[in-house]
C-alpha cells in the first residue's frame, strides 16, 4: 500500500479563540486537574500588567497557589529552561502556563517535557527524543507572530555552543492554546509590527514549503489576507480589539 501522498496536520489539542477567551483559563485548568500552575512569562509582559487580570481571574475561581517565572531572555536559553524547571519542582507545581511571546512559550514547552527528566537537556534536541509528557501545558500568546502556541517545536539557544537548537516532538503540542486578543492590547507598536511581519513571513514560507499540503496552503492564503488587512489597523489603533483578534487568527 503506497502512502507517500498521505499528509498529516498537527496543532494544539484544544484551541480557544475570540475576545475574552482568556477568562476560560480556570475551566481549562480544571479539566487538566491543574491546581498549582507555574506561569512562564517575561519581565516585559509581567511589568506591563498583562498577567495580572489572568491571576485575578484564577484567584477568583479558587486557584490560590500560583507561581511565576519571568526571567526569560529574548532568545530562550538552555540554562533558563533548567532554572525554570527548578522553580517548577521546588514549588511542586502541576502544570505550566505560558503567557507571552515565542520565547516564553518555547521555554514553557521545554519545561513541560524536561521537568523530572533524568537525561540532560542536550539529549532531547532533535526529532522525537522526548518521552510522553505528563505535565499539562497551556499556551496564551501576547503577540501575534510566532505561532508557537500551536507547534510541536521548541527552539533554544545553547549559550556555550552559541547555536540555536530545536526539540521536535508531538509532546510539545500544548494541551490548550488560548489566543485571546485582550492579551495583545498593550503590545507596543514596534512589537506589533515586528510580530506581524514575522507571522506574514511564516505564512508565505508555509505556502512555498516543499512540505505544503492543501490544508496548509489554504490556511497560508487566509493568514496573508488577514495580516494585510488587520496589521496596519492594529498598529495604528492598538486597542482595536477586532484587528487584534484578526491578527491572532492569522
Amino acid at each position: 500500500m503506497n502512502t507517500d501522498n498521505v499528509q498529516i496536520f498537527k496543532t494544539a489539542r484544544r484551541l480557544l479563540t475570540g475576545e475574552n477567551s482568556s477568562y476560560l483559563l480556570p475551566e481549562e485548568m480544571a479539566s487538566l486537574n491543574v491546581k498549582r500552575p507555574l506561569i512562564v512569562t517575561d519581565k516585559g509582559v509581567k511589568d506591563a500588567g498583562i498577567i495580572q487580570p489572568v491571576i485575578d481571574n484564577l484567584k477568583s475561581n479558587g486557584v490560590e497557589n500560583i507561581f511565576i517565572y519571568s526571567d526569560i531572555s529574548a532568545e530562550p536559553e538552555t540554562h533558563i529552561v533548567e532554572a525554570c524547571c527548578g522553580t517548577f519542582e521546588e514549588n511542586q507545581c502541576d502544570g505550566v502556563i505560558a503567557i507571552g511571546g515565542g520565547s516564553a512559550m518555547d521555554t514553557a514547552k521545554a519545561v513541560a517535557i524536561y521537568s523530572g527528566e533524568t537525561r540532560s537537556l542536550n539529549e532531547l534536541f532533535g526529532e522525537d527524543k522526548v518521552v510522553p509528557r505528563k505535565i499539562p501545558l497551556i499556551c496564551m500568546p501576547t503577540t501575534a507572530g510566532t505561532g508557537s502556541e500551536v507547534t510541536n517545536i521548541s527552539i533554544l539557544l545553547d549559550v556555550q555552543a552559541q547555536i540555536k537548537k530545536g526539540i521536535v516532538s508531538n509532546e510539545l503540542l500544548p494541551d490548550v492554546a488560548i489566543v485571546a486578543p485582550e492579551l495583545t492590547l498593550s503590545c507596543p507598536e514596534f512589537v506589533t509590527a515586528a510580530s506581524g511581519v514575522d507571522a506574514l513571513v511564516h505564512a508565505v514560507e508555509s505556502y512555498l514549503s516543499n512540505f505544503a499540503s492543501e490544508i496548509t496552503k489554504s490556511l497560508s492564503i487566509a493568514a496573508i489576507r488577514m495580516i494585510v488587512d488587520a496589521l496596519p489597523i492594529a498598529y495604528q489603533e492598538p486597542t482595536n480589539i477586532a484587528a487584534r483578534e484578526k491578527n491572532g487568527y492569522s
